[in-house]
Order: structure tokens, then C-alpha cells, then sequence
């Protein structure tokens, strides 16, 4: 389940965080804290779910990795490996 994608070619058109007033116009017009609080809140734990996630895909493709290199090392003969 990806909880966050992001599109690279948009970052530079419209910015990550829709969501949010750019600092221009939060300086021009003020903002509701209490709205912006609950939004950057809802964006922490969006983004620490994300990040679990992708650590868990880390340890997924570690354990994978080791798997490999174990079974790349079965098959060659004990003359052949480096130390």
C-alpha cells in the first residue's frame, strides 16, 4: 500500500504540499493556525507511515539480498571466491 506518491515532474509546477498557502501569501493574508496545525499534523503521520513502510521494504529486500549472496556462494567452487 503506497500511502504517498509523489509525481516529480508536478513538484516544480504546483509544490508537494497543495494543501498548504505558500509562505508569500501566508505573509500577505495571515493564516488559521488551528486549520494549519491539523493539516501539518495529518502530513506527520502520513509521512511517518510512509517512512515504516519503506523501511519494511528495506528489510524485505535485505533479507532477499542475503538469500541471494548465499545461494551465489553455494555455486561457486571454494577456488574461485575472493577473500
Amino acid at each position: 500500500m503506497i500511502i504517498w506518491k509523489i509525481n516529480r515532474g508536478e513538484i516544480g509546477k504546483t509544490g508537494i504540499f497543495r494543501k498548504f498557502h505558500s509562505a508569500t501569501q501566508v505573509d500577505k493574508e495571515g493564516s488559521d493556525l488551528g486549520a494549519m496545525d491539523a493539516k501539518l499534523l495529518q502530513k506527520i503521520e502520513e509521512l511517518t507511515l510512509y517512512m515504516i513502510q519503506i523501511d519494511e521494504r528495506s528489510q524485505q529486500l535485505e533479507k532477499e539480498n542475503q538469500k541471494l549472496k548465499e545461494q551465489i556462494s553455494d555455486k561457486i567452487p571454494p577456488s574461485s571466491k575472493m577473500n
